[in-house]
């Protein structure tokens, strides 16, 4: 059941990725409010599937971190 919520998470946050990908040019505030409305998305579409609100937090702090990590280092390699 959290595998396949992990995994949910990950697409939504790869999606993410990719919209910042093909918008370079926007501002920093656009890129905030991009990353608030996916990270309202993620916290929904989860908890339609866990309805468990501790278990959900701490997946998604888990998912989002290693996205952010992801992040960092595909950038500097």
């Amino acid at each position: 059941m959290y595998g396949r919520v992990v995994f949910i998470q990950v697409l939504i946050w790869f999606g993410y990725y990719i919209i910042i990908h093909f918008s370079p040019h926007d501002h920093v505030d656009y890129k905030i409010v991009l990353f608030l409305v996916f990270l309202y998305l993620n916290w929904t579409v989860s908890f339609q599937l866990l309805k468990r609100v501790k278990v959900l937090f701490v997946l998604l702090f888990i998912t989002t971190s290693m996205s952010f990590i992801m992040d960092i280092l595909f950038i500097v390699i």
